[in-house]
């Protein structure tokens, strides 16, 4: 019997090895053949998830910013939601690297900060994502001043 293949379990593991090579050589140097080869895959299965590296790329922002929201919107959960200050807090601490993993996740938002100045689609992804973080925080700094 074939084996089940879990194909977005797949997808994040292609992500993972995107952000590994992006720490080690820079997002410049994300290929489909080096990501293959950093998750000990072969080319032809990245090329059955993602048509090309720019598929790729854009999946692994996706994953990461995902994976920020998620871990902010449990910090948000957990804080006191009458208090807009807490709320801040809970929100921008998740971004600060203070464990392996968001050392990592800095490293490489930063590395799709700057490949957002000649990639339409990583500009347009970022600027979406941002101006729903910024109407949260102005809503909560407003929240606050009253």
């Amino acid at each position: 019997m074939p084996r089940r293949v879990d194909h977005l379990e797949r997808r994040r593991q292609i992500a993972d090895g995107v952000w590994r090579v992006t720490m080690r050589r820079g997002l410049g140097a994300v290929s489909l053949r080096r990501v293959a080869d950093e998750i000990g895959a072969s080319v032809g299965m990245l090329q059955y998830h993602f048509a090309d590296v720019e598929a790729m790329l854009l999946f692994a922002l996706v994953t990461l910013s995902d994976n920020i929201g998620a871990r902010t919107s449990r910090g948000i959960a957990l804080a006191e939601a009458d208090d807009p200050k807490q709320l801040v807090r809970a929100m921008l601490i998740e971004f600060l690297p203070l464990d392996q993993e968001r050392v990592v996740e800095a490293h490489v938002a930063c590395a799709f900060l700057t490949r957002a100045a000649i990639d339409a689609r990583v500009s347009a992804y970022l600027r979406d994502a941002y101006d729903s973080r910024q109407e949260f925080l102005i809503t909560q700094f407003r929240r606050g001043g009253s």
